[in-house]
C-alpha cells in the first residue's frame, strides 16, 4: 500500500481515531455489536455507532451505490433495445422455434466483510456471480483474513497436539475454543496443563 492508497476514495482522515481509515472499515465498526462476544472474541466499538462523520461516510457509500445503479440500468436499457432489435430479425427466420425464457439473478449483494449493499455495475452473469465483495480493497483484506485464519488454525493445530495429557486434550475440545485467536487459545492450553499438573502434584502429596 502506497500514500496515494491512503489518499484515494476508499480511505478518508478519522476525526476520532486521528488517522487515515478504510470507509468499509469505518461501517464495519459502526455495525459491530455492542455486545463483547467472549466466544469469538469479536470487539465492539460503541464510539463509533452514533459518529456523525461515520453516518455521512454509510450516506456517500450509499448515495455512490444507487448512482451505480441508474447508470448500470441506463447501460441494461440501451443492451435491451439492441437485444430487441436483433431478436426481431432472429425471429422473422425462426418463427416456429420456441426457446426458454432466460431468468436473471438477483441485482443486488451484501458485501460479507462490511455490510454495504451494492449494485451489479455492468458485470457479466458468470463475473456478477463470482463477485463476493463491494470493492476490490474489500476483497483484498478477506483473502487476507483468510490466509491469517488459516496459518491459525495450522498453530492451534500443532500446539494441542504438543499437548502431551490426553485430559487436557479432552478438556480442550470439550470447551469448542476453536473459533478465539490463537494467542488466546494457546494460554487456555497452557492454564489448563498448569492446573492439571498442580492437580497430580497435591494428589501424589
Amino acid at each position: 500500500m502506497t500514500l496515494d492508497d491512503l489518499n484515494g476514495p476508499d480511505f478518508f482522515y478519522c476525526e476520532r481515531l486521528k488517522c487515515q481509515l478504510l470507509k468499509s472499515v469505518c461501517i464495519k465498526r459502526q455495525r459491530q455489536s455492542e455486545k463483547y462476544d467472549w466466544k469469538t472474541c469479536s470487539r465492539s466499538y460503541p464510539q463509533c455507532m452514533k459518529c456523525e462523520q461515520g453516518q455521512k461516510i454509510i450516506s456517500e457509500i450509499e448515495n455512490k451505490h444507487i448512482k451505480r445503479h441508474v447508470e448500470a440500468q441506463k447501460t441494461k436499457d440501451i443492451g435491451v433495445t439492441m437485444g430487441e432489435v436483433k431478436s426481431d430479425a432472429k425471429t422473422s427466420v425462426k418463427s416456429k422455434t420456441k426457446t426458454k425464457p432466460a431468468t436473471r439473478g438477483p441485482e443486488t449483494k451484501i458485501c460479507p466483510l462490511c455490510g454495504v449493499e451494492f449494485e451489479r455495475n455492468g458485470e457479466s452473469s458468470q463475473k456478477w456471480v463470482a463477485k463476493k465483495y463491494c470493492s476490490e480493497l474489500c476483497a483484498k483484506e478477506a483473502k487476507l483474513a483468510q490466509t491469517k485464519e488459516s496459518n491459525a488454525k495450522g498453530r492451534k493445530k500443532r500446539v494441542f497436539e504438543q499437548c502431551e495429557y490426553p485430559e487436557v486434550r479432552a478438556l480442550v475440545m470439550a470447551a469448542q475454543y476453536n473459533n478465539v485467536d490463537y494467542a488466546i487459545y494457546k494460554d487456555f492450553i497452557s492454564y489448563l496443563t498448569m492446573a492439571y499438573e498442580l492437580g497430580k502434584a497435591s494428589a501424589a502429596a
